[in-house]
C-alpha cells in the first residue's frame, strides 16, 4: 500500500448518493432545481467522504492579496508634505515582490469615491 490519499471526485460523490453527477453539482452549488432533502443528502455524502470542490481547492491554493494605492492629484500642495510618491510605489512594489501580492496604483480625482 502506497499510502496515497485517493482523490475525492464529484463522481464518486454521485455514485455513493445514488445520483447524477448533474445533482451532485447543483447540490453543492446550491440550485434551486434541486429539492432541500437530496441537497442535504448530497452534501452529508460529500462531507462524510472529504470532498472539496475544486473552486475552493483553487482559491486555497492561489490566494492573492490586491493592494490598491490611491495617489491624490499632482495640482495638490499636499503632496508636498510627503515623500516623492514615485519612492514610495517603487518600496511597495519591492516589498511585495516576495509575496502573492498585487500592487494597483492610481491617482484620485475629485469624482474619486472609496
Amino acid at each position: 500500500m502506497s499510502g496515497a490519499v485517493e482523490k475525492v471526485t464529484m463522481a464518486k460523490v454521485a455514485e455513493k448518493a445514488g445520483v447524477s453527477k448533474a445533482t451532485v453539482s447543483r447540490a453543492i452549488g446550491g440550485s434551486m432545481l434541486i429539492g432541500e432533502d437530496v441537497r442535504l443528502h448530497v452534501e452529508s455524502i460529500a462531507k462524510k467522504l472529504g470532498y472539496v470542490r475544486r473552486s475552493q481547492k483553487r482559491h486555497a491554493q492561489r490566494s492573492i492579496l490586491t493592494i490598491k494605492l490611491v495617489l491624490p492629484p499632482a495640482k495638490e500642495r499636499s503632496t508636498q508634505l510627503f515623500y516623492n510618491f514615485m519612492t514610495l510605489t517603487e518600496g511597495l512594489r519591492e516589498g511585495l515582490l516576495p509575496s502573492v501580492a498585487n500592487l494597483i496604483v492610481e491617482t484620485s480625482s475629485d469624482k474619486y469615491q472609496p
